[in-house]
């Protein structure tokens, strides 16, 4: 999941949501596939699929939305 999320792979994140993948899943650092994230379509998969997401934060206290590019759509989505 954070692989496909990080490299921008919806059609894989889509299915890994189907079968009924783990979302709270982190790396390291505590980041979530949301986090990681950068594509709109996978924002709105992750957060239809299990909003508490948008609360998760990094071991740097981050939440995605800290993390965020600076892409309008985006983050409007996570507030």
């Amino acid at each position: 999941m954070l692989h496909a999320a990080k490299s921008g792979d919806k059609e894989t994140v889509a299915q890994l949501l189907a079968q009924g993948s783990d979302t709270t899943v982190v790396k390291r650092n505590k980041q979530t596939a949301l986090h990681l994230a950068g594509h709109l379509g996978i924002v709105e998969l992750l957060l239809a699929h299990c909003p508490a997401l948008i609360e998760a934060v990094d071991e740097s206290y981050d939440t995605a939305l800290h993390l965020a590019e600076m892409d309008i759509e985006v983050i409007g989505l996570m507030v």
